[in-house]
């Protein structure tokens, strides 16, 4: 399952459903992907259940969501869109 926070409410959300496998290897991208000003999210999920440190396969995953945006993801991937840690609204 793939979970979001909301920093500014403190609540976290659901943004995608449980997908078979593990997802040790990557870090979720988020951003604006394809020039339609609506905000994409792309994650890995690899396809062995027993050998969760094994590369034995992986699913790369799209979310289109409906959100626009206009300005950059402050928060959009490992280490912040900046590879910094530095939160930045």
């Amino acid at each position: 399952m793939l979970v979001g926070d909301d920093f500014r409410n403190t609540r976290q959300f659901i943004l995608d459903e449980l997908q078979p496998g593990a997802n040790l290897s990557s870090t979720p991208w988020a951003g604006e992907l394809d020039g339609n000003e609506q905000l994409d999210i792309i994650y890995v999920v690899t396809h062995d259940q027993e050998d969760i440190f094994g590369v034995n396969g992986f699913t790369l995953y799209r979310l289109q969501s409906r959100h626009r945006t206009s300005t950059a993801t402050p928060w959009g991937s490992y280490m912040g869109s900046d590879f910094d840690g530095v939160f930045r609204e």
